[in-house]
């Protein structure tokens, strides 16, 4: 079931992009698409844990986007 997520850019070690869900809990998609990249993009997301990989930002869980809609 898609989620609703706000998109914002953190200037961290050479910038990440995140989602935030309406709980405040934070999201590091691994393949985030260029449509989302925009600061306080509203949309909504299936997401998967990306559990292959490893990230230098401590900011939130590695996520995979499934499937995407712009609100």
């Amino acid at each position: 079931m898609k989620q609703s997520y706000t998109s914002s850019y953190m200037p961290l070690e050479g910038g990440v992009w995140t989602l935030r869900d309406k709980f405040g809990k934070v999201f590091i998609p691994t393949n985030m698409p260029a449509s989302l990249k925009r600061a306080q993009c509203q949309s909504k997301c299936l997401l998967t844990p990306d559990l292959g990989v490893v990230s230098i930002y401590q900011t939130g869980e590695l996520v995979k986007i499934i499937s995407f809609e712009l609100v």
